[in-house]
């Protein structure tokens, strides 16, 4: 029936590391039918601190099978029975991962002891396999050999089977039940009361700290997905094992989340967001008068959004911006920084530069044309609100954006949202205004236009 596997490794991360020893208690549910364990080669050295934590060394492993040849009993052995183990996690991603680069197959039905000593003994302090022996009583001799721990982890299964008398280990084993994909520590009540609803998810290490942020459009099923799979990398392995906790917030409709998860990126620079988390600086077409009284234009990256006339996601999109304004109000390019050749711009020659650019047009003749342009950007920076879907079935979702700056969203319930900017800043909670949520506003803005409401400035 039950499988009891322990191996000992040469470090944490099934990826990166090899098995050293494989240990396994077969148990029919009332007692040990047969076990079986041996060292194994793992083809490179093992590290002094695995030495000196394990008592196995270079010399012990090194006529001992690999495992490849082993894999045939290994498989015999767990084949239609209950993989089990102490943070199962653990040893089952590493045998999987041993199986793969021998290009075979491994899937077993895991069990948890680690989980199920959470349900049965809530009150523990500590769910590590010497902590649980000691308070039960169970022998524990030799730690961190794999036999020893299989055979604890064989006998706490039995005392755990014992206790169980509301079936929550039948419950675990059943195929829908989630016990074995869920990470070790995340209690799987915290799972259950996540909604089928669009919204924001928090990861939490031990501490409470948020570690990831994510959105979805249906909580339950994105946040399933991060621990359904079976990959053995060293990344996937860390962010099983530090997860203790999972928040959420409800948010109503995919813009709304997309907004919020930027902002909490940033704010709370979780550990596992990687990508949004890179600083992006702004670009921006700002307006200044140089020492000879030209009013002229340039493209200046920024750290934060604030006192430009436009911004750009990127320089291509503004100097084809930059470029536009120079044409339509007969601008020289020089003075604009598009061209940095010395004297006369390249296009005084043919006259579209009326010669501001080596003093033959004076400021007070090309600066009423610079001021032009510098109002028609302003007058571009729109101010609007769009209307989304609420948290619930009365309610709306506001995004509100003044001058083109984002400003934060919010909930109305009714059915008018409010049209005056005072009372629409009265129902929005401030956020960051970042690239990223400038971009996705953008996106959102491409795919739908009905939603948006103009605000006369």
């Amino acid at each position: 029936m039950y499988a009891i596997v322990d191996l000992e490794t040469t470090g944490g991360y099934a990826s990166r590391h090899r098995i050293v020893e494989v240990a396994i208690v077969l148990h029919d549910g009332q007692q040990e039918t047969d076990r079986y364990e041996t060292l194994v080669n793992p083809g490179r050295t093992i590290p002094l601190h695995i030495q000196a934590l394990t008592g196995i060394t270079n010399e012990m492993v090194a006529k001992a099978p690999t495992f490849e040849e082993i894999a045939e009993i290994v498989e015999d052995m767990t084949r239609d029975r209950i993989f089990v183990a102490h943070n199962v996690h653990f040893d089952y991603s590493f045998l999987k991962q041993e199986f793969a680069a021998i290009h075979q197959p491994f899937q077993r039905k895991r069990l948890c002891t680690v989980r199920l000593s959470r349900k049965l003994l809530p009150q523990q302090k500590s769910y590590r396999l010497g902590a649980l022996c000691t308070h039960l009583d169970i022998a524990y001799e030799e730690r961190h050999r794999a036999l020893s721990d299989a055979l604890a982890a064989t006998h706490l299964l039995e005392q755990l089977q014992e206790k169980d008398v509301t079936g929550l280990l039948q419950a675990a084993l059943k195929r829908n039940s989630r016990d074995a994909v869920l990470p070790t520590h995340l209690p799987r009540e915290q799972f259950e009361r996540l909604p089928e609803k669009t919204g924001v998810y928090y990861f939490r290490n031990q501490k409470g700290k948020v570690v990831y942020v994510g959105k979805a459009r249906n909580l339950k099923k994105r946040v399933a997905g991060h621990f359904s799979t079976d990959k053995s990398s060293w990344q996937k392995q860390n962010f099983m094992r530090v997860i203790h906790e999972i928040d959420f917030e409800v948010t109503g409709n995919e813009l709304t989340a997309l907004l919020l998860e930027a902002h909490q990126i940033k704010k709370l620079w979780p550990v596992f967001n990687k990508a949004q988390k890179l600083s992006s600086r702004w670009l921006g077409i700002v307006a200044y008068e140089d020492g000879n009284g030209y009013l002229r234009l340039g493209i200046h990256r920024m750290k934060r959004p604030g006192g430009a006339l436009y911004h750009c996601h990127s320089m291509n999109k503004a100097r084809h911006f930059l470029w536009q304004k120079v044409a339509e109000h007969e601008l020289c390019a020089r003075m604009a920084g598009l061209q940095l050749s010395e004297g006369a711009c390249l296009d005084h020659e043919d006259g579209s530069c009326k010669g501001a650019c080596i003093g033959q047009e004076a400021p007070n003749e090309y600066n009423p044309r610079a001021q032009a342009a510098i109002q028609g950007m302003k007058s571009e920076l729109e101010t609007f609100a769009i209307i989304g879907q609420g948290r619930e079935a009365e309610e709306r979702s506001v995004v509100l954006v003044e001058n083109g700056q984002y400003l934060g969203f919010g909930y109305h319930t009714g059915k008018r949202v409010p049209k005056k900017l005072s009372s629409l800043k009265e129902l929005i909670t401030s956020r960051y205004d970042s690239q990223d949520s400038r971009n996705i506003i953008e996106a959102h803005l491409r795919k739908a236009h009905s939603d948006r409401i103009i605000i006369p400035n």
